[in-house]
């Protein structure tokens, strides 16, 4: 069908039988985002805002994927990740290790 249609058409007939229409749509997507330093470290608020910012006071159930090339060069990552979730025990709960 992709030789009939020619580019830029947006409505044909082909055969007697079969009409094509070409429709389109777009789906926007609106995102933050923020840099910072240590931010895994317990005392830099940066990632807890951000998970808790649509509900600050629900229990945010989350879970962390590291790269096993990320973890290898940053051998304490992973446990960072969790003592972090542990400084926040009442907005994060970590579901899983990274």
């Amino acid at each position: 069908m992709a030789d009939i249609l020619g580019a830029g058409d947006m409505d044909m007939r082909v055969g007697e039988e079969t009409n094509v229409h070409i429709q389109e749509f777009a789906v926007p997507f609106h995102y933050r985002v923020c840099f910072t330093e240590g931010v895994f470290r317990p005392d830099n608020r940066t990632f807890m805002m951000e998970l808790t910012r649509l509900e600050p006071a629900k229990r945010h159930r989350h879970v962390v994927f590291v790269d096993e090339g990320v973890a290898s060069a940053m051998p304490g990552l992973c446990a960072d990740i969790a003592r972090y979730a542990d400084a926040w025990p009442n907005v994060l709960q970590l579901v899983a290790a990274p």
